[in-house]
C-alpha cells in the first residue's frame, strides 16, 4: 500500500512539472532597445537620433553605440557611452546628424549589458535619407525558354551569366 501511494504521488509530481512545461512563458531579451528620431529623417534635414536602453539585470558593463554610414554628418555628440547600469534603469544616447541629399542609408544602434561572464548584446536598425528603392514583385529577367531533352515538355529558363 506504501508503494502504491509513493507511485502515485510520483506520477502527479510528474504531470505537475510537465504541465508547467506548458505554461511557461518565452524568456524576454535581457536589454529593452529603442532607436527614435525627432524628426523625419529625410535627406538634408539634420536630426537627433535617441537611441534608449533599459537593461532588465545589473550590469557591471553597459554599452550604447550608433554607428554612423560615413556620409551621415555628425554635428553634435559621441556615438559611444559606456558604464555601469542598475536593473530596469533607462540610459540614453544621443546624437544630432545631418541626413545626406541623396542616399538610402541604415544606421544601426547597440546596446550591451556584460555581468560576471555573461555578455548580452541587442541590435536595432533605423533607416534614413531617400526612401528604399522598390523592387518590383513581377519583375522578370530577360532569360532564354528551350525544351530540355527529357523535360517531359516542360521548359528550361537560361539565364546569361554577368
Amino acid at each position: 500500500m506504501a508503494q502504491r501511494r509513493t507511485m502515485l504521488v510520483g506520477v502527479i509530481v510528474g504531470l505537475w512539472f510537465c504541465a508547467g512545461g506548458a505554461w511557461a512563458s518565452k524568456p524576454s531579451a535581457p536589454i529593452k532597445l529603442s532607436f527614435t528620431t525627432s524628426a523625419p529623417a529625410t535627406p538634408g534635414a539634420v536630426v537627433d537620433l535617441v537611441l534608449s536602453a533599459t537593461p532588465h539585470l545589473e550590469a557591471e558593463q553597459f554599452d550604447l553605440d550608433i554607428a554612423l554610414p560615413a556620409t551621415v554628418v555628425l554635428v553634435s555628440g559621441v556615438p559611444h557611452w559606456s558604464g555601469t547600469g542598475s536593473a530596469e534603469e533607462p540610459r540614453s544616447l544621443t546624437l544630432r546628424v545631418r541626413i545626406p541629399n541623396e542616399g538610402h542609408l541604415v544606421i544601426h544602434g547597440t546596446a550591451a549589458v556584460k555581468n560576471g561572464t555573461s555578455r548580452f548584446s541587442v541590435h536595432e536598425s533605423l533607416a534614413v535619407g531617400a526612401p528604399a528603392p522598390a523592387i518590383r514583385a513581377n519583375a522578370t529577367a530577360a532569360g532564354v525558354v528551350r525544351s530540355a531533352p527529357g523535360a517531359k515538355g516542360n521548359s528550361v529558363v537560361e539565364f546569361p551569366l554577368k
